[in-house]
């Protein structure tokens, strides 16, 4: 009987060196900031380096056209997406930077508060690089493009098409961009899931708090 409860104390007690820190939240976290920023890296470099092959294109293409309006369209074409490779590749998205700080942090309350306050940044920052103002920035800043071959030499055509296919590209950039890290940083109050099976039919209920 003796032994019984010393085993169980021994089983029941947080592991060495824990002190009692929520070891499976830390771990869970560690790897979500870990797989989100590959992900982000991925995204990161691939519209960066579709960005930077479209100014370089365009950039190559100009002493070769004969037309000066032409030549105007093309490279008015390179700043822009030069600007594009810029954005992408300069302002990497804040889980890139913190991802490899959150592995090193110790399996401690002040390690685990620390992660809980990166993912939460992070998450936030996610939030914003989906949100509004980059959906209304994206438009801007080609109808900016637009104007700019309008305005300025009367290209309006062009114009049009640079700015259709501005913000087509753009809000497909936007749209893909990593956004997995607020369901943990912040899990919705109330959640309902239905439950489909053989023997079994009804919704699951959850809530958090």
């Amino acid at each position: 009987m003796l032994l019984a409860a010393v085993l169980s104390s021994l089983l029941a007690a947080p592991a060495p060196g824990l002190d009692g820190v929520d070891s499976a939240r830390l771990s869970l976290i560690k790897s979500l900031e870990t797989d989100e920023a590959v992900r982000a890296n991925v995204w990161r470099w691939s519209w960066g380096g579709a960005y930077i092959a479209g100014t370089l294109a365009q950039a190559i293409a100009i002493p070769f056209l004969d037309k000066p309006a032409d030549r105007i369209d093309f490279i008015v074409g390179a700043i822009s997406s030069g600007f594009g490779a810029i954005f992408e590749l300069l302002l990497p998205l804040d889980v890139i930077v913190h991802a490899p700080k959150v592995r090193e942090l110790p399996d401690t309350p002040e390690g685990l508060a620390e992660a809980e306050r990166l993912l939460e940044n992070d998450a936030k920052d996610e939030d914003f690089c989906v949100s509004w103002v980059m959906h209304a920035g994206n438009v801007l800043f080609n109808v900016a493009t637009g104007l700019v071959l309008g305005l300025g030499w009367q290209h309006w055509e062009s114009a049009a098409w640079n700015v259709g296919i501005g913000i087509i590209i753009g809000e497909a950039m936007v749209l893909t961009t990593p956004h997995n890290l607020r369901a943990l940083a912040r899990p919705p109050p109330l959640s309902v899931t239905p439950l489909v099976g053989p023997h079994l039919t009804g919704v699951a209920v959850g809530a958090a708090w």
